[in-house]
Parts: C-alpha cells; structure tokens; sequence
C-alpha cells in the first residue's frame, strides 16, 4: 500500500466488512439480533454453542490475512485494536 491513508481507508472498510460477517453469522445460525436490547448479542448464543469461537476467530483471521496481503505486512496490535476493538 502506497499511504497510510490507504491503510486507514482500507482498515474501515475490513471494519465493516468484519461487522457484516458477524452479522452473517448470526442470521445463519437463525438468531434475531434485532431482539436484543441495545444492539448487545445475547450471550448466550455463545455459550450455547450456537456460535463457537472458532467462528469469530476464523472471520478475524480472514482479517489479518487480507490486511497481509494488502498491505505486505502483519498488523500491529493497535491496527487490529482499531478494527476490531
């Protein structure tokens, strides 16, 4: 990548995508997300097995792999703190 501002614009952009994902996930696994209160998942999705971790970290990882190869290199924690929180 040419700028740090391509880096940034790139990074919002796999921000959003990351959120559609989850999204994604959700609805696959037949979960309302409009039911819960204030935008928070239910927990119990995830404990329930509904959602396992491996499926939020494999969308993380597709992440950090698009980011490589975008990019040329490897995310820095504060990179992957701003997209991913």
């Amino acid at each position: 990548m040419s700028s740090n501002i391509n880096t940034v614009e790139f990074m919002k952009k796999q921000e959003i995508k990351g959120i559609e994902q989850v999204q994604d996930l959700y609805k696959s696994k037949g979960i309302d997300t409009k039911k819960d209160i204030g935008g928070i998942k239910k927990i119990d999705t995830i404990t329930s097995g509904n959602i396992t971790e491996k499926n939020i970290t494999d969308i993380l990882q597709n992440g950090f792999n698009e980011f490589k190869k975008e990019t040329g290199r490897e995310m820095t924690y504060s990179e992957m703190r701003a997209m991913y929180g």
